[in-house]
């Protein structure tokens, strides 16, 4: 999405897609919208738009420099030849591919050297500054840890789970346990409030949902449905008049209730998160920003 051609093809075939989805929006406006079948319709627009964007290339090292690429390209070159030579020509290119090799192994090597000595000195110039964070990050990139320290979920005996579904059921366990709580015996008596709270209850509109999209966070995994920021980020507009529909239907109308299937306890979390944020709506959009990341 970095390359300017690609994110304007993205754009292009986009809004293409979405020109037959507001077709089909108009329609059911008239009976009616369901949440569920037009936020899937979204989904899968995404979706198969991303696939045109095919499969990112192998990124390079920084510090090679664009000379010793040459050279790499260059020894690939003679290897294919050497590869298709006939008997006669091979001992021709097994010496012209050994010498290149060696030429690119020697400018590799210095080529690190270099890289290596300026971090250095950028590590010396942070220590004189006092810059503790920088000079953690470039330790980090020199040592080449980079691994992730997040703790492992663990069950009631205190073994670790590694697949997703044994990971899931304590949650489930969690909020089943919560939700499915008795009544109390002796409920609090709460005074009703004298003055009532200027509370926002009116749908949101397409500015604040613009706003939130522009606040999501880049180089972030996916959520649940599988839709990246940087998706939601390449054509804002057409992001925001897609979304609107979907934020527009009141989740306390008649119709919503009625359309809602039996949701099980892991599902009471996703709903709650998504609805609770926006009824009744904060001033601050981005609290709207949280339900667009799930």
């Amino acid at each position: 999405m970095k390359d300017e051609t690609t994110q304007n093809n993205f754009r292009l075939n986009l809004q293409n897609r979405y020109r037959v989805l507001a077709d089909t929006l108009m329609q059911e406006e008239e009976t009616g919208i369901n949440i569920e079948v037009l936020w899937g319709n979204i989904r899968d627009l995404f979706t198969k738009t991303e696939e045109l964007l095919g499969y990112s290339g192998q990124k390079r090292k920084e510090w090679i420099s664009l000379e010793t690429w040459g050279l790499i390209d260059e020894r690939k070159e003679l290897k294919k030849k050497m590869i298709s030579a006939h008997q006669s020509e091979m001992v021709e290119f097994q010496c012209r591919y050994a010498q290149k090799n060696r030429e690119v192994k020697r400018r590799v090597t210095r080529d690190k050297r270099t890289y290596i000595e300026g971090k250095a000195e950028e590590a010396e110039l942070a220590a004189r500054k006092g810059d503790s964070r920088m000079l953690y990050k470039i330790t980090k990139e020199l040592s080449g840890n980079t691994r992730c320290h997040t703790k492992p979920v663990k069950n009631a005996k205190g073994e670790a789970i590694t697949d997703k579904d044994g990971q899931l059921a304590p949650c489930a366990e969690h909020f089943a346990c919560i939700l499915n709580k008795e009544a109390p015996r002796n409920p609090p008596r709460l005074r009703p409030n004298a003055i009532e709270l200027p509370i926002n209850t009116d749908e949101p509109t397409p500015n604040e949902i613009r706003m939130a999209i522009k606040e999501l966070k880049n180089n972030k995994a996916a959520g649940s449905e599988n839709v990246a920021a940087k998706l939601l980020k390449a054509d804002i507009t057409t992001t925001t008049d897609m979304l609107y529909p979907l934020f527009k239907v009141s989740p306390c109308s008649e119709k919503c209730v009625a359309d809602t299937p039996a949701v099980q306890p892991m599902d009471c979390f996703r709903v709650l998160s998504e609805w609770e944020v926006l009824w009744p709506r904060p001033r601050n959009p981005a609290r709207l920003t949280q339900c667009l990341r799930l």
